[in-house]
This record gives C-alpha cells, sequence and structure tokens, in this order.
C-alpha cells in the first residue's frame, strides 16, 4: 500500500508528487508512512486470516526533526545538489565508458529517474563532465538527456559513395581543340593545294585534268 497511493507522475523534479488517501481517497502530497496511523483501518486489516505484519513498514516512517530545528534551506539545498551531482556522475562514468569504447560519439539517457536527478544539478554535473571526462555538450530535457562527445557527433551520413570509381565525364574543351586542330589542318592542305594550282606551268594530275575539263563541259 505504501506505493500503490501515488497516482501521479511529477510534472518536472520540481513539482511535488501527488497520493491518494487510501482512506478517503482525497489527493494529498504525504505519502502513506507520513500520515498519522488510521487505528480503525489498520484493527480491521489485522483481523484478516492473511495479515502478516511487517516490520519494515514501520521502518518506513521518517523520523523528522522538529520544524524549529530548519535553519538554512538555502545552503542545504547547495549543498544537497553538489552530493547529487557527485552522485549522478559517478553512476553515469560506466555508461559513458561503455559507449565510448563502442564507438559512440554521443549517448541519450531515458532513465526517468536518473533524468530527474541530471536536470537538478544539470550546472554542477556538466562542470564535472566538462573537467575532467571532456565531452562537448550536455542537454538535459524533462524526457532524455543528451551527452555528446565530440563536436561533430552528429555529422553522420547514411549514404556514402566513392566516386573516385565512376566514369569520367567526356571533356567537351579537349573535344573542342582536336576538332579545331582537324579543321586548321584542313584548311593548311586545301590551302596549299589552291596555292599550287594558281602558278603558272604547274603539272595537273589525270584527276584535276578531268574535273577541268567537265567544269568547262558543264
Amino acid at each position: 500500500m505504501v506505493h500503490m497511493d501515488r497516482t501521479t507522475n511529477a510534472y518536472s523534479p520540481f513539482h511535488l508528487p501527488l497520493f491518494r488517501c487510501p482512506t478517503c481517497r482525497a489527493e494529498t502530497t504525504a505519502r502513506t508512512e507520513q500520515r498519522p496511523i488510521n487505528h480503525a483501518l489498520r484493527s480491521l486489516v489485522e483481523a484478516h486470516e492473511d495479515f502478516e505484519y511487517d516490520a519494515a513498514y514501520e521502518r518506513l516512517r521518517p523520523v523528522r526533526p522538529p520544524i524549529g530545528w530548519i535553519g538554512n534551506l538555502q545552503r542545504l539545498a547547495s549543498e544537497s545538489r553538489y552530493r547529487l551531482a557527485h552522485d549522478t556522475h559517478a553512476a553515469l562514468l560506466p555508461l559513458l565508458y561503455a559507449a565510448a569504447c563502442d564507438g559512440k560519439r554521443y549517448i541519450i539517457v531515458s532513465e526517468k529517474p536518473l533524468v530527474q536527478r541530471m536536470e537538478v544539478c544539470a550546472d554542477l554535473l556538466s562542470a564535472l563532465l566538462f573537467e575532467k571526462n571532456k565531452i562537448f555538450k550536455l542537454v538535459v530535457t524533462r524526457e532524455e538527456a543528451t551527452i555528446v562527445f565530440t563536436r561533430d557527433a552528429f555529422n553522420t551520413q547514411r549514404e556514402y559513395t566513392n566516386h573516385d570509381t565512376n566514369v569520367p565525364l567526356l571533356d567537351l574543351r579537349a573535344i573542342n581543340e582536336t576538332l579545331e586542330s582537324i579543321r586548321e589542318g584542313l584548311l593548311e592542305e586545301g590551302g596549299d593545294l589552291l596555292m599550287s594550282l594558281s602558278r603558272p606551268g604547274t603539272p595537273l594530275q589525270e584527276d584535276d585534268e578531268e574535273s577541268i575539263d567537265l567544269d568547262l563541259v558543264i
């Protein structure tokens, strides 16, 4: 019954959880072991044939100091956050080491209680991780925490191509230069032929004579 009356999870680590009273079912912030003992309900439960007394339940009831003893809450909160940051850092170190050994460049923590502890002391925890473990970034939200090891952790792709194996594209410039050189060569040969024909007394080939005769006949 100690853990059955919790009705809602805390919205954030700074919200107090709500519980239901097992007798009146009214919502309250006090846990079962923090409420006054309901002797009437307890007598009915003890009268049941399957009742077994559990001494551990009595140990759950916290022993709290008198209200007047509570002093500097600012100091208490600061010291508690410091201890929480070191305890959380010690709990994370084996996980971070294993992830780094597997070649992972970042990890995401989704365990709700651990994320809530990290959210409470994120500034102190990040300082420990930066100084002792040289991580790049710590991001904590209400749902999960991301610990980034390297600056290029998210510069990853799902597809890679080896461009050295592709067929090279046609070099249009080289082709144009080749065609231009061929054209210039043909023009030079044609010019030499015309010059030879224009000289007086130049012997003509038989094919040239026939072509000239045909032109005259036409």
